[in-house]
């Protein structure tokens, strides 16, 4: 019994990370480019990115301890990474983490989000 609950709790994630929305449909597909407001920036952070990155950037999240992520918050992560070199990453995807089709105003708003955790 218990040699499933883990397999069963990365999927449960993995699923969370490559949810897609209605609301990321409409907008990736030209619907609204309205820029990003912080408040809804923090929201699509939280849904798209904390279960893996952790609620602050520093893959602290059960997932990213397994995954061995990136502290996004560091100084040294924070200045050799572009806002282009993120951007690329949240379109294309690396690694285990998936591509994600979001408008340019949610890209945006996520690269100044990530910047927040400096």
């Amino acid at each position: 019994m218990t040699r499933w609950i883990v397999p069963s709790l990365f999927l449960t994630l993995f699923i969370g990370c490559t949810h897609d929305s209605a609301k990321d449909k409409s907008t990736s597909e030209g619907g609204d480019s309205q820029p990003i407001t912080e408040t809804e920036a923090a929201n699509l952070y939280s849904i798209r990115c904390a279960s893996c990155h952790g609620a602050e950037g520093k893959g602290d999240s059960p997932l990213g301890r397994t995954l061995h992520l990136s502290d996004l918050s560091t100084r040294e992560w924070q200045e050799k990474t572009s806002d282009k070199d993120i951007e690329k990453v949240i379109v294309q995807g690396r690694g285990q983490m998936p591509a994600f089709k979001l408008s340019e105003p949610e890209r945006k708003a996520l690269v100044k989000t990530i910047r927040s955790f400096r």
